[in-house]
């Protein structure tokens, strides 16, 4: 069944819910001009957010409850309360004031990390960190931090959603490096959060945030297929300037310009050719994304592999020992990656770090064995292939350091190169290692 619109005397009632009468915040009796959140009260009173009581206050000091936080950020949404499916807790009655605002927020998922089972607890006072999931929830904050600095936070189930505030400027704490988020909010702190939320100019109280753009940027080509570095110098406060080096093969990519800084994010676009890049800038890593990545294809040919992806502040040092080629799908299995280990040694880490783009190939023997190389774009070139069956035997050529080496466990074989792999040698210098 969908909750009906209520009408008349019930309407009234609804308006009754965090205050009567909709009145000025210069009218407020409890608001003066020198409160801290006089401006965002004015400021949600004006979009019809907040109402003043019938004796003229605003009662900035009470606490506020779910029921109305419930009606507060559905008024700010202007979220329609039309066909909602009804709510089924046992102590929301239809006749609550705040039930079709309770029905909206259940069904837009914005209460729903701190309300579950059979009750809403509608006139319990909402706690900070409660607090924190709603603003996220309903203006879709991203957290570009994995954490922040706040004392009382660690392991607290709202911990994501405050460090998403903090990013977007919406929290800075308080002086004593906590956020308090199992405390209850009053009408005024959650007005100024709220206003916040709504229009960035009430951000401007917070202390300022610095960002550390500058520097190099790596990727590699063991995680994504590419290696790269991405250089950021002349950094101010709205723009910097960038390089980008990219490789994946046999081709490369070349691209620098200037872009404009807002915060965390930034943004390049070449009028010529289209390309547009969007920065993102994480606690260690710098990641680019772009509407229509082969728009800056021009900046190294057609086959020029994206700029897009991750930078890392750090060269990733990937462990390439036992176990590495199994996560990276040549192996099905760990026995059988921990059984080539076995064969090869440390030889290990010649197949690891060739292996770029796996790719299955055609088996010429004819006998029952799966076949995988390395395939370099752009090069046409393969720089290691392993052959391998069910039963644990192994056939494998690397072009690594030191030459051409070739591993066997099949005593046929340990002298000589099975056919699909000889098609692919064009070396007379092959170093049989188990022979």
């Amino acid at each position: 069944m969908k909750v009906k619109s209520f009408i008349g005397a019930l309407l009234f009632v609804v308006l009754l819910s965090v205050g009567v009468t909709q009145v000025a915040a210069s009218l407020f009796h409890d608001v003066s001009d020198d409160d801290y959140y006089v401006d965002e009260v004015e400021f949600l009173n004006g979009k019809e957010v907040i109402y003043g009581y019938p004796d003229g206050t605003f009662r900035p000091d009470d606490q506020i409850t779910r029921e109305q936080a419930a009606l507060m950020v559905v008024r700010a949404l202007d979220l329609d309360t039309e066909e909602r499916e009804n709510v089924e807790f046992s102590d929301v009655s239809t006749l609550l004031d705040g039930y079709e605002a309770i029905a909206v927020v259940m069904e837009e998922g914005l209460f729903t990390d701190f309300v579950s089972g059979s009750e809403f607890r509608p006139d319990q006072p909402l706690t900070r960190g409660e607090m924190a999931a709603i603003l996220v929830n309903a203006y879709d904050f991203a957290s570009f931090s994995t954490s922040t600095d706040f004392l009382d936070l660690d392991s607290h189930w709202a911990q994501d959603d405050v460090v998403a505030l903090v990013d977007n400027e919406i929290t800075a704490g308080y002086n004593d490096g906590t956020f308090r988020p199992d405390n209850p909010v009053t009408r005024a702190e959650f007005s100024v959060f709220m206003a916040r939320a709504e229009d960035p100019q009430f951000r401007e109280d917070l202390p300022d945030v610095s960002y550390q753009w500058a520097g190099e940027w790596h990727r590699h080509f063991q995680v994504d297929g590419r290696s790269g570095v991405l250089t950021i110098s002349n950094e101010t406060d709205d723009q910097f300037s960038f390089e980008i080096n990219v490789a994946s093969g046999g081709h490369a990519g070349n691209l620098d310009g200037e872009v404009i800084v807002d915060g965390r994010e930034a943004s390049f676009y070449d009028g010529e050719s289209g390309c547009e890049l969007d920065f993102t800038l994480y606690d260690s890593k710098v990641e680019i994304t772009s509407p229509d990545r082969f728009k800056c294809s021009v900046f190294g040919g057609m086959q020029a592999p994206p700029f897009d992806g991750e930078y890392h502040e750090e060269e990733l040092e990937v462990d390439t020992g036992q176990g590495y080629l199994y996560e990276r799908g040549i192996f099905d299995t760990e026995e059988q990656d921990r059984g080539f280990y076995e064969l090869v040694g440390e030889g290990y880490e010649d197949f690891a770090n060739r292996f770029q783009y796996p790719y299955s190939e055609e088996n010429l023997d004819g006998w029952d064995a799966t076949v995988v190389s390395d395939f370099v774009p752009g090069i046409v070139a393969m720089r290691a292939i392993i052959m391998f069956d069910d039963d644990g035997h192994y056939w494998a050529v690397v072009d690594g350091e030191g030459g051409i080496k070739y591993y066997s466990n099949d005593e046929h074989y340990q002298d000589q190169l099975p056919k699909t792999i000889d098609d692919w040698n064009t070396s007379d210098s092959v170093e049989y290692m188990n022979d």
